[in-house]
């Protein structure tokens, strides 16, 4: 099917938030009848009625993994997609199209029509090893080593 939509580009986000410094569009003003005006926006912080705290500094230990170029900072760096895995409660699911992967860059693919999660039971089958929120829940005893084994 092919679509009559029409490209609009509103530009780049170059208008700051008085209160709390958020970048904005033009478009996301609060007053878009008022011309010659500074804009005001809400979106971001309910112009100044909601305040986060700055963040904190991250602790030595996950700032120097990323970082640092000794041997369990280089072993975390060529791991992290495997470490990130265990922490998954659900497995991406969706028709991919991986024709359009680039030379040189990161993996990359597409899905096409709807994204969507796959959970699982709360339990594995016999002789299944557990997977996914399985590890968390399953066999609390043993927690730690279902999930290095989830690795291998």
């Amino acid at each position: 099917m092919i679509s009559n939509a029409v490209y609009i580009d509103h530009g780049d986000p170059i208008y700051a938030c008085e209160y709390c410094g958020a970048i904005m569009w033009h478009g996301e003003r609060i007053e878009k009848t008022v011309k010659n005006k500074k804009s005001k926006f809400t979106s971001c912080c309910l112009q100044g009625q909601v305040k986060l705290p700055f963040l904190k500094n991250s602790p030595e230990l996950l700032y120097a993994l990323p970082t640092n170029d000794d041997e369990i900072s280089r072993h975390f760096r060529e791991n992290i997609r495997a470490y990130n895995m265990i922490f998954y409660f659900t497995s991406l699911g969706g028709d991919t199209e991986n024709s359009v992967r680039a030379s040189g860059g990161p993996q990359m693919f597409q899905i096409h029509r709807e994204n969507y999660h796959r959970i699982g039971s709360l339990k594995p089958d016999n002789d299944i090893p557990p997977k996914f929120m399985q590890l968390y829940i399953v066999d609390t005893e043993n927690e730690v080593d279902n999930r290095s084994e989830a690795l291998r």
